[in-house]
């Protein structure tokens, strides 16, 4: 019966015999590299005015083409016209009587909407910097984060117990070397 350090030797020697020809397969003949697309040779120095020129225009067919989309986004189409028979008529004359409301224009609807997206936006920023406990809103208000309790929390209550411990070691060993003296 061979020994304990020969079985594990045979063991060692049988996985590894196993697992060479998968591992050896990643890796890739210099045919292999030079014939795959997936490899970047630098470009000569012939080549390099032409390739700035083409990522110049590439850039700038990008740049044009974000920005057309950017600016499609930020003028949508204009807010619908309310028809006149909505329109709550206001009486010129009648400017004292405090049940009287004020028509809404076009611009006005538009000045709302923009009002109430920018206020989204920075409820959305307040929670991505802060975390939703900043929110304002009845459902989920609640209280700060609490502490953390994993291991910073063990690590500063050692610390803070040595540095107790330590100060009122040395406090007994001075206050003991005042008696002597």
């Amino acid at each position: 019966m061979p020994s304990p350090t020969l079985q594990r030797l045979a063991t060692a020697a049988i996985v590894a015999l196993t697992l060479i020809p998968s591992v050896a397969s990643a890796y890739m003949t210099a045919e292999d590299v030079l014939l795959s697309k997936e490899f970047f040779l630098p470009p000569t120095a012939r080549e390099t005015v032409a390739r700035s020129n083409r990522q110049a225009e590439t850039s700038a067919e990008r740049r044009t083409r974000e920005q057309e989309d950017a600016f499609a986004i930020q003028h949508a189409a204009a807010p619908e016209e309310i028809p006149e028979e909505e329109l709550i008529p206001v009486d010129e004359e009648g400017t004292d009587d405090p049940a009287a409301e004020p028509t809404l224009t076009s611009t006005d609807l538009e000045l709302l909407r923009t009002l109430r997206l920018l206020s989204r936006i920075n409820d959305r920023q307040n929670v991505l910097q802060y975390g939703a406990t900043t929110q304002g809103d009845a459902l989920h208000a609640g209280a700060p984060p609490l502490a953390p309790t994993g291991a910073g929390a063990w690590l500063a209550a050692t610390t803070m117990i040595g540095a107790v411990g330590w100060t009122l070691r040395r406090a007994r060993k001075a206050e003991r070397g005042s008696w002597l003296a």
